[in-house]
């Protein structure tokens, strides 16, 4: 550039003597003009073009870019749990419903009638437990006790009729074993064994070792049984009278495993046992009747025995008054009704489904009238009051987010000029890999509701990493970047480009980039010297 500007120096200064000689009356003037040109050209400050930058102030956004799909921030799969069949379903896919609304129910009938039972006892409760809190009247008390001793007497019934029914028990069961069916058996060192050679091997097992058992149980209830007397006491009675059920039931068990064996295909040609296959018929109608004897006394007495206790309870409590230990009794059995209630109530909803949310109902599988299994999904819901997009971020920009970062959202559907509010609310701390390159989940949830957002809309998300404001930003075409964190500029000094070290900080949007250090406001960049013939300028991107 010096040798360039000589020359036309030199060629200038022959230009004016040649002027000079020629043109004497102009030359002063001339000469001065073309001096104040060229002064002017040579000496003044280059222009501000599109090859310059003059360094400012300003602020800068640093953003991760990446792409994802809306979807909802919450979603249901709905079951039912318990099974049955379907008795109303109330949505279609595509219904808005509100939280709290039934969307189907199963048939309830049984549960309905648990939870009226339950309030019913609690209701009884409470007017018990209020009872006691007043007091009773001599009137109550008089009918309580007149109750129990109707309770009594209904009990003394039931122990009266039970000494017949144990001395029957005892009579049918032995004659039974030790009569009609002796002879099927033989006794051999305490073990009962078949007396003939029967074509089931399983059977026969099972049958010796229940007529052997059974002698054992015979024993016992006829060591119980022969005492029984219309006076024993109810202690006796009651003893009694369940070695008398014991009997009966194994006897009916070994009556029902000698029929299996008689009437079995393979036993039907030995006609040596045709007296005992004819004798079955008799032995099972003796049974039968017994059990239907002792099964009906049996009944009878428990009922009488839990009237009785219960009118014992209640004259106990209405005579207890105000006895705070009474009443603290009969609150417990209140809280145990109400837990019951709840128990019911609970029963109750299994049968029916309710919505979780607001929102809309994106699946219904099934209809009325159908089983359905517990657990199995039938109707499926999403929230519309919240949105959120699964961004996947590569692990080279997952430490420049953090939870809370600010969002801006663009969909495809509205264009890029559309801008979303939105925020990172949550980051799968567990990376997945994709293709070679491993990225981290972020969850962007959309800032408030908006109606344009739908789920399954393809979104584009801006997150904001880091934001400064009043910093040095110059475009970074002006820089040579030599690290991440340092590069070189040329600035305009002395009438000439000189080469200066800058320290880098955030890169923004638009080609911008953060100088820390090297630069002040009003310097003049030029752009960065090339290397070689023909080399592009180096520039840089964010």
């Amino acid at each position: 550039m010096v040798t360039r500007t000589f020359s036309f120096l030199g060629t200038i200064y022959h230009l004016i003597i040649k002027f000079f000689a020629h043109h004497k009356t102009y030359t002063a003037f001339l000469f001065v003009m073309m001096v104040a040109i060229l002064g002017f050209f040579m000496f003044s400050e280059p222009k501000v073009t599109s090859e310059t930058h003059i360094v400012t102030y300003g602020d800068i956004t640093q953003y991760v870019k990446v792409s994802g799909s809306v979807s909802s921030s919450r979603d249901a799969n709905l079951s039912f749990q318990t099974g049955g069949a379907v008795s109303y379903v109330g949505v279609r896919a595509g219904d808005k419903v509100e939280q709290g609304r039934t969307l189907a129910t199963l048939s309830s009938a049984d549960a309905q009638s648990a939870l009226l039972q339950a309030q019913a006892s609690l209701v009884s409760a409470e007017a018990t437990l209020e009872q006691l809190k007043q007091g009773a009247r001599k009137e109550e008390v008089a009918l309580k006790e007149q109750l129990v001793i109707n309770a009594k007497n209904s009990l003394n019934q039931a122990y009266g009729a039970l000494p017949d029914s144990i001395q029957n028990t005892d009579s049918v069961t032995a004659d039974t074993v030790k009569n009609k069916f002796s002879n099927l058996f033989i006794l051999s060192s305490g073990r009962y064994m078949l007396s003939f050679s029967p074509c089931d091997q399983r059977l026969l097992g099972d049958l010796e070792n229940k007529r052997t058992e059974i002698e054992d149980v015979l024993a016992d209830f006829q060591k119980h049984s022969g005492v029984i007397t219309a006076i024993s006491s109810e202690e006796a009675i009651d003893k009694a009278f369940e070695k008398a059920y014991l009997a009966a039931l194994k006897t009916n068990d070994l009556v029902n495993t000698i029929s299996a064996l008689l009437l079995a295909p393979c036993s039907i040609s030995n006609t040596s046992l045709d007296g005992y296959r004819t004798l079955l018929s008799s032995v099972k109608s003796s049974m039968t009747a017994l059990f239907a004897d002792i099964t009906s006394k049996r009944s009878a007495l428990n009922i009488a025995k839990n009237t009785f206790n219960q009118a014992s309870r209640d004259l106990e409590l209405t005579k207890a008054g105000t006895d705070p230990f009474k009443i603290k009794a009969q609150a417990a059995l209140v809280s145990q009704a109400e837990a019951t209630v709840a128990q019911a109530r609970s029963g109750l909803l299994k049968t029916m489904i309710v919505a979780p949310f607001s929102g809309t109902v994106s699946k219904v599988d099934l209809s009325i009238g159908e089983n359905v299994t517990v657990g199995r999904t039938v109707i499926s819901m999403i929230a519309t009051d919240g949105f959120e997009v699964e961004a996947k971020i590569p692990e080279i920009d997952i430490v420049k987010v953090s939870p809370g970062a600010e969002v801006e959202i663009t969909l495809d559907a509205y264009g890029r000029s559309v801008i979303f509010p939105g925020v990172v609310t949550r980051i799968n701390p567990v990376a997945t890999t994709e293709g070679t390159v491993p990225v981290y989940t972020a969850i962007v949830t959309f800032v408030g509701k908006d109606d344009r957002v739908k789920e399954g809309m393809t979104a584009n998300v801006k997150i904001v990493t880091s934001k400064k404001t009043n910093s040095i930003v110059i475009p970074s075409r002006f820089v040579t970047i030599d690290n991440p964190k340092k590069g070189t500029v040329t600035i305009f000094k002395d009438s000439k480009g000189v080469s200066k070290e800058v320290a880098l900080g955030l890169r923004g949007e638009d080609g911008l980039i953060e100088i820390m250090g090297g630069l002040t406001e009003g310097e003049m960049l030029l752009p960065p010297v090339t290397k070689d013939r023909g080399a592009q300028k180096q520039t840089t991107s964010n």
